[in-house]
């Protein structure tokens, strides 16, 4: 079991001169007057407690019984030790503990009188103590003395001992006297002043160094203001000295330009004749774009493609169509798009390797897929439509002229091949069909034809570069479709973006 001891200690002050017998019988009035403790750890298991404290010098014992894990007791000061055995819930001494030791001292208050309040060392004597006369009382043997350093906190340990207090060498500063007896009771000496005579002689030697080495910049600084002056008034000197012939050489090259200057007009003008622009690389462009394209094509019999007879994509559905519009007096028209024309996608790459003056040449070659819808009209009640998707490839010459910077104006004409695909989607008619189905198939109206033909191109467009290489184009083109005997013209309105490779 692990016993705690707290011990109270007992203040008595002698206040009358008494002989040892009738103070000792004080003391120990004054003793049982006032109340000591001890405690220890309790246990769950216990009932009560029943400690024995044993004076160690006289071997006197004393018993006490108690339910709780403190004792409060009244002993005369001495030297005591104690155990404690609990007793269970049946009334069974159980195990006693180990014999703790402890002490009952009388509280008396040390006090250290004329102590001299300034001290003289010398750190470079060997001595390694440091003695300062003090007279003492009430100051127990074993009472803790120091000498504290009021600055700084640290303290140095030591000792009282025939009218003086001991402690090894100690650095100057203001310092005290620090006793405390084992009871908790202390005190202190006023401050004293420890000055060391070598440090003095030290600080002395210092300050004569730092008023010669003050003399000495004092005398350098009169030494340097003297010395900036005098270069103060060289430097003015020679700057208005190179002022003057800076000026002058400034005139004398005004004047020798005036008088060249003719010359030097006639050799730019030869050196311009000279060195003619020559043709460099201009670069890749590829885009890609969107437009929109108008197709019309107005064909009747023996219209303006100049043939005598109408013919189409179907040539046998063309006939029997003509014979039934001749029987009946009316005249066919055929028109290509119209309202139903629908938008392109067009890919245009191109290759320009003359700059001439600002100016590109080059070549294109161009894709531009679009789809658009065939309507056979006329004035019975018939109506055919027909798909069409156009994929026409065309190479064309360009010429890009610049108008400002980074923008060009540009126009291209070429020739191409036009890959055509068709077929029928919807057709009515109400009237007149034993006449209108003379010589007709059933396969007539789902015909579906490949056609490769020629295409013409010529077109103009503004050209806009960035920067960063990114190419912005807005323009529009006139085609010319051939295809089985039909031809369209067609006006392609395109906006493209792409990049300069």
């Amino acid at each position: 079991m692990k016993i705690k001891c707290f011990v109270l200690a007992i203040l008595i002050f002698l206040i009358f001169a008494l002989p040892l017998v009738a103070q000792e019988a004080e003391a120990d009035t004054s003793l049982h007057s006032k109340f000591q403790r001890i405690e220890w750890n309790s246990d769950d298991n216990a009932l009560e407690y029943r400690i024995e404290i044993q004076n160690i010098e006289t071997k006197k014992s004393y018993e006490f019984k108690t339910d709780k894990n403190i004792l409060e007791f009244n002993l005369p000061s001495g030297n005591y030790r104690y155990r404690v055995a609990p007793y269970d819930f049946l009334g069974r001494e159980l195990q006693m503990s180990a014999w703790q030791d402890f002490s009952i001292r009388k509280m008396v208050k040390p006090e250290v009188t004329n102590v001299k309040d300034k001290i003289v060392i010398d750190s470079s004597t060997s001595k390694s103590t440091l003695e300062i006369p003090i007279e003492a009382s009430g100051v127990e043997s074993d009472a803790d003395v120091s000498l504290v350093n009021i600055d700084t906190g640290d303290a140095v340990l030591g000792k009282i001992e025939s009218g003086k207090a001991v402690f090894p060498k100690v650095d100057e500063g203001n310092w005290k006297v620090h006793v405390e007896n084992k009871s908790g009771l202390e005190t202190e000496s006023p401050m004293i002043q420890i000055t060391d005579e070598k440090k003095i002689r030290e600080r002395a030697k210092a300050e004569e160094e730092r008023l010669a080495v003050e003399k000495n910049l004092a005398e350098e600084k009169v030494r340097l203001e003297a010395e900036e002056k005098r270069l103060t008034k060289e430097n003015e000197e020679r700057i208005k000295t190179e002022l003057e012939a800076e000026e002058k050489a400034r005139l004398e090259a005004e004047e020798q330009a005036r008088l060249e200057e003719p010359k030097k007009i006639a050799d730019d003008k030869k050196a311009a004749k000279k060195n003619r622009p020559e043709k460099k690389f201009a670069g890749v462009y590829f885009t890609l774009g969107i437009g929109y394209t108008i197709d019309y094509t107005a064909v009747q019999e023996n219209g303006f493609l100049g043939g005598s007879t109408f013919t189409t994509l179907n040539q046998n559905f063309s006939d029997s169509l003509q014979k039934f519009f001749d029987k009946n007096g009316n005249q066919l028209l055929f028109l290509l798009g119209g309202n139903n024309c629908l938008s392109s996608f067009d890919a245009k790459l191109e290759y320009n390797p003359w700059k001439i003056a600002g100016f590109e040449a080059g070549f294109t070659m161009e894709v531009a897929p679009s789809f658009a819808t065939f309507e056979y009209t006329a004035n019975t009640d018939f109506e055919t439509y027909y798909q069409m998707a156009f994929y026409p490839l065309s190479l064309n010459a360009q010429l890009l002229m610049p108008i400002l910077k980074n923008r060009w104006v540009g126009v291209k004409a070429g020739v191409g091949v036009l890959i055509t695909h068709s077929y029928i989607v919807s057709a009515a008619f109400e009237d007149n069909l034993d006449e209108f189905f003379t010589g007709v198939s059933a396969d007539d109206f789902s015909s579906d034809v490949y056609y490769i033909n020629y295409m013409l191109q010529i077109g103009a467009f503004i050209r806009v570069v960035s920067y960063g290489g990114f190419v912005f184009d807005i323009g529009a083109d006139y085609v010319l479709w051939n295809y089985a005997d039909v031809s369209t013209q067609n006006i392609v309105v395109n906006i493209s973006f792409g990049f300069k490779i």
